[in-house]
Parts: structure tokens; sequence; C-alpha cells
């Protein structure tokens, strides 16, 4: 049965939506018998965001473009200020990019692989970048879109017609101000009628760098980039990873450094003087003065080389303030506080701190484990988002303006999109146990030599083809050896494993006799 609206509930939904939403909520909650949640409804000691923080509506309306500025800045200030911030973005890079995140074509023709990488490699990957700055590669692109995704939430790259990449930081995708009032615009990204993105409004920044959106410059969306993580279906911009950690990262920042200034403050009081008779008028050199606001001569307080000599007047007591920070407690809450930021980003804590002193054995390798599933989700991403739709777009144009000879074809189609991606190495905390462990794999076919070589971040053909060089460079060496003897006395495996138990002749032993 359809509720009949009130006039007053009418009005009120003209004036004030949110108020009338509201409104209808409440009264409906008395309609309600069995099969509620408590979760939708307020207590005593708890107050629901159901229409008050949190509104019906997209993720991109809810937060909008100065919201998420805001979130961005103060993330940027705890990226300069705070070392757990600069910390936690540089492992993310170390771990997710690392030397970066090179390709493996996988044609059928290995020759046309080896010269597609050989190009990506030398040729392209230093100058990716439009600027043309030796520190600035492809590598340090796929460290952007790590880094950005966790401090502005997003970021896009300029597919030039020259094959070169511009990057393009998350607040210089904004709406125009001659577009403010079409819909089909959200924060910078345009959509058709049926929510399919078409482009993107780039505005570039004033002279102090502010960002002027009275200039915008249209790029349609199959010539950009557009690094994020949708949290939602239709959300059309990203939200920095660490916005939930926010006023956890500032409160922790903040707490530590009251409590420090505090342990300075004590530790600067050297004594505490008490003078017979009136204070002299003259200040002492490198003092000052304690003003209590009466009348009478205040306080006086000499510095020394390092600390304060205080000189009290006369009748006057001094007594030190003897605060509870910091206290037995203070070291776990802290601990407390910073578990709770390593959960916002699916770390251990051990591996937000970098502390791998606690903890049996078992307990390490769980949160190693852990961080590695972690990290190798991020690295996943930045494939998917970035590295494959560069590889994609660059090879093609390689290809039709003779970089590059063709790709082999197979029934009738290109091969060139075949490609995959080294994966990033974790160290191992038990050598012997992590070899046995893979040559198990192996055997049993749950995995292949080429898998777990890619797990190390090496193409395993790779790895033959430099044991082939190592192999024929032994030979030669072992070749000069025998050069001139009877019999041949040494090969390549004398020098690949000189400590087998299987070896014929032991070389130190010839050689000593010889001398």
């Amino acid at each position: 049965m359809k509720k009949k609206v009130s006039l007053f509930d009418k009005i009120l939904r003209e004036i004030n939506p949110k108020r009338a939403a509201e409104r209808m909520e409440y009264k409906n909650t008395f309609d309600m018998h069995a099969g509620g949640y408590d979760a939708a409804y307020n207590s005593r000691f708890r107050t629901r965001q159901a229409y008050n923080r949190s509104l019906p509506g997209t993720e991109d309306n809810v937060v909008g473009s100065h919201d998420r500025n805001s979130i961005r800045l103060e993330l940027l200030d705890q990226w300069r200020n705070n070392e757990i911030v600069r910390g936690l973005v540089d492992r993310f890079n170390d771990y997710s990019v690392a030397d970066g995140i090179w390709p493996q074509a996988c044609t059928s023709d290995p020759e046309w692989n080896a010269t597609a990488e050989a190009w990506w490699k030398d040729i392209y990957v230093p100058r990716a970048d439009f600027r043309n700055i030796d520190a600035v590669t492809l590598t340090s692109h796929q460290g952007f879109v790590v880094s950005d995704r966790l401090l502005s939430g997003d970021i896009g790259f300029v597919m030039l017609k020259n094959g070169q990449l511009q990057p393009i930081e998350s607040p210089r995708i904004c709406t125009p101000q001659s577009k403010q009032t079409d819909k089909r615009v959200v924060d910078g990204v345009q959509t058709s009628s049926k929510g399919i993105v078409t482009g993107y409004y780039i505005c570039p920044r004033k002279n102090g760098g502010a960002i002027d959106n009275t200039k915008a410059k249209f790029v349609k969306a199959e010539n950009f980039i557009h690094c994020y993580k949708p949290g939602r279906a239709d959300q059309l911009r990203g939200i920095a990873e660490l916005a939930p950690a926010v006023n956890k990262l500032k409160d922790y920042d903040t707490t530590d450094e009251y409590v420090l200034n505090k342990i300075k403050n004590d530790a600067s009081i050297l004594t505490v003087k008490s003078m017979q008779g009136k204070l002299p008028n003259e200040q002492p050199r490198g003092g000052y003065q304690l003003l209590d606001g009466s009348n009478e001569d205040p306080t006086k307080v000499e510095k020394r080389e390092w600390g304060n000599e205080i000189k009290l007047k006369p009748n006057e007591k001094y007594e030190s303030f003897d605060g509870k920070a910091p206290n037995q407690q203070y070291v776990p809450y802290l601990e407390h506080e910073l578990k709770a930021i390593a959960a916002c980003v699916n770390l251990p804590y051990e591996f937000l701190m970098l502390i791998f002193t606690k903890g049996s054995f078992s307990a390490q390798r769980a949160a190693m484990l852990h961080a590695q599933k972690t990290f190798t989700d991020w690295h996943n991403y930045v494939v998917n988002v970035f590295c494959r739709r560069v590889w994609n777009w660059r090879i093609a144009k390689a290809m039709k303006n003779g970089e590059l000879p063709a790709a082999p074809i197979t029934d009738g189609r290109s091969e060139w999109h075949k490609v995959k991606w080294s994966l990033p190495h974790f160290g191992w905390i038990d050598p012997l146990k992590q070899v046995q462990a893979q040559r198990d794999r192996v055997r049993l076919g749950i995995s292949s030599i080429i898998t777990e070589g890619r797990a190390e971040g090496r193409e395993i053909f790779d790895n033959f083809n430099d044991q082939k060089l190592t192999m024929l460079e032994a030979q030669k060496m072992a070749d000069e050896m025998n050069e001139g003897r009877d019999k041949v006395i040494w090969s390549w495996k004398d020098f690949m494993d000189t400590g087998r138990p299987d070896t014929e002749v032991n070389t130190i032993e010839v050689l000593n006799n010889e001398e």
C-alpha cells in the first residue's frame, strides 16, 4: 500500500531534502516490526551515520572534489613530515614495483619476443616520460601509480602522439567552470548518457601551483590512462587508500610530539634557586621573565649553555607537574593505534614498523606471507591498470612506425598483445626450506620451473641463456688449463660447482703437485 505524503513533508522535501529523508526514515521505523537489524537504529551509546554523514548517492557526489582535495592535502602533509607515512609509501613502492615491472613477450616467435623486450628495455623505458628527464622513466611512472593511489586516490597519463606519456596529478583532473552545470561531467570525468566514460578534462596550474579551472583541455578516453581502484561499481574517481587512517596518523604524530616536548621541558630544568630578599631588576644575560599577572617581581629564568636555571621570588615554591604521560600504558596504546593504521593498508604491524625481533618463526613467516599477498595484489593492480595498457598501445605504435617488426600471426590474429609481467621478488626467511618447497611443487606438478622463475622476478629462459653463457665461458677457461696436458683434467663443471662430491679431480691438489 502506497503511503500518503503530507503537505508538510512535501514542503520540507523542497526546502531541505536531507531533513526530509531523515524524517521519512524515522517515520518508517515505527512501521517496522519483526526482521529488522539493530544496525539501522540509534541507541544510548551509539549514533547512526546513515542519512547523517553517510548519504545516499554515488561516491563521487558524496565525496566531492573539495573533500577529495582536503584528504589529499592532509596526506601530503603527513608524507612530508611523518616518518611512518613516508616509510609506508616507500615500502609499497619497493615491494610492488622495486626496480621495475618488466614485460616478457609470449608470442610463438622467440626471436620477436627477444627483440621486443630489448627494444622496450633499452629504447622506450628510459624515454617514456614526455619531459625526457633521466631521473623519470617508465619505472618512475609505475611508482607514481602506487604512491598516488595511497595519497591521492588516482593519477592519469596522457598517451601522446609521439609515443611518450604525460603524467597528470589527481587535482588537475577537474571540472572546468564552463562545465559546472553539465550533469555528464563528474569531477572532470565526462560520461555518456549511459554512464560510459568518454573523456577527461585536464586543467593547467597557475604560476603559484594552484589549479586554473577557467582553462581545460579535453582528452578522449582512448588516449588517457586513468589509474584508480573503485570501491563501488559506479565510482568514477579514486579515494586515497590512507583516507580512513588520516585522523589516527595525525593523532599519533601530535601525541608523540607532545610527549617528546614534555620530556625535553623536564630535562631542561637544571636547578631551582630560592632567593632571600628581593630579586634584582636587571635581566640576566640570556634570561627571560615568567609573568604571572601580579604587580610583584616576576620569576626569572636564566638560560645556561644548555637547560634553564629558575630563580624563585621570596616565599615562592617550585613544584614540577608530574604528568601521566609517558607511563606504562603509553607505548602499548600507541602500538594499538599503529596496528589499526596497519590494518587500513592490509599490512601486519611488524611490516609497518619494521620490527621483526618479536615472535616465533611461524609468526614471522605468517606476517611475511600476508605482506607478500598484499604487495602482490598491488603489483597486479599496476600491471592491470597501467602496464598492459601501455604495452598494447606502444608496441602497436612501434610496429606501425617500423620501430619493431610485425609480430607473428596465428589464426589470422597478431600475437603482439601476448605478454606476461615479472613478479616482485621477496626474500626468504629460510632459503633451504624455500628451495625444497619449490622443488616439491614442481615434482608434484602443482607448479613449473617457469612459474617459480617468474616468482623470483626472472623469466626462466633468461636464466637458461645466462647459464649457457656461463658454461661457455667456464669451458674456455677449462680448455686453457687443459692445454699442453696429456689428458683432459678440467671441464666447465669444475667451475660451476667445485664442491661436488663426484668431482673426478681435486683442482687444488693437482696445482699443488705441479708447483
